[in-house]
């Protein structure tokens, strides 16, 4: 079996899905386990039931407020120009490479019948550069 960490105590097998984990506040007190929705204002709330998206599942939990640890469904976190505002949360979808700098992407916000290749993590003004978490899959909205 192909496995990392040969050298540690701990080891995984390769085939296993890596998920990125990325710190947010919690609105209110999450404990290990617990699976989390991306609120519009930053924070990070339990998922209320089967209708609210899951954002992803806590590894390090903590009180209201305190910054918690989440593994996402994210495969990368950019930073990349959005041509319209952005909350938190929002569906976005990749638009362009930028007419002016080759090396910088562009996001919209995914409209119906648009492929959503990532989530917004940061509110973000048209124009600047958002943080983006990459989904690992793209699908139709």
């Amino acid at each position: 079996m192909n496995t990392l960490g040969n050298n540690t105590k701990t080891k995984m097998p390769l085939e296993e899905s890596y998920a990125l984990a990325l710190g947010f506040p919690a609105s209110v007190d999450l404990a290990l386990g617990n699976i989390v929705s991306l609120k519009d204002d930053g924070t990070l709330e339990k998922v209320a039931d089967k209708n609210t998206r899951p954002f992803g599942v806590i590894v390090k939990g903590g009180k209201t407020g305190e910054r918690v640890t989440v593994l996402s469904q994210f495969c990368a976190k950019i930073s990349a120009k959005v041509t319209v505002d952005v909350k938190p949360g929002d569906e976005v979808c990749f638009e362009a490479v930028d007419s002016t700098d080759s090396t910088q992407d562009t996001f919209s916000k995914a409209a119906t019948g648009n492929f959503v290749t990532a989530i917004a993590l940061t509110d973000t003004v048209a124009g600047s550069e958002a943080q983006i978490g990459i989904l690992r899959t793209t699908y139709k909205k």
